[in-house]
């Protein structure tokens, strides 16, 4: 709903991850459907730097014909850990298409846009000057930027070492 806030835990993250003046939220309109499907969810959804997937209510998602395919433990923003349905589908945003997992979320639950959507397009989002930036080509090899966060790509015969 435009004007008001959730006040659930999922936007407690935006909130304590801030480190300057609190401003204004970005959103961005977004359509949903199922993989195989015409259906189609359409929403402004919140988005949200400190999730990865992208989160819509569950009756959404359901009415369109989207179908849960697993379940998977997620930590919110206020340390606790929460099991949700996930399924797959294809979303639309700022003249782009991907596909990917979403997250079956409560109904009364404000849509929010992770980054791996964000990435897939190759677009990432500018807190300071509250934007969305296109970057010229996607990277297709973890950047120094990725690399300085110490996400990087593990040695070659190392990958069974990761748990």
């Amino acid at each position: 709903m435009p004007g008001t806030m959730h006040q659930g835990p999922l936007l407690c993250r935006i909130r304590r991850r801030r480190i300057a003046p609190p401003m204004g939220a970005i959103h961005v309109p977004v359509v949903v459907q199922p993989l195989r499907g015409r259906r189609e969810y359409r929403a402004d959804f919140l988005l949200d730097t400190g999730a990865t997937d992208y989160f819509a209510p569950a009756a959404e998602l359901r009415k369109i014909g989207v179908q849960p395919v697993g379940r998977m433990a997620y930590e919110l923003a206020d340390g606790r850990v929460v099991e949700y349905e996930f399924g797959l589908a294809q979303l639309r945003f700022l003249d782009q298409v991907t596909a990917g997992r979403v997250i079956f979320g409560p109904d009364d639950v404000e849509p929010l846009l992770g980054l791996t959507p964000l990435e897939s397009v190759g677009i990432t989002v500018d807190p300071v000057n509250q934007t969305v930036k296109r970057l010229p080509a996607v990277p297709l090899k973890p950047t120094r930027r990725v690399a300085a966060s110490g996400c990087v790509t593990p040695p070659r015969g190392a990958e069974h070492q990761i748990r």
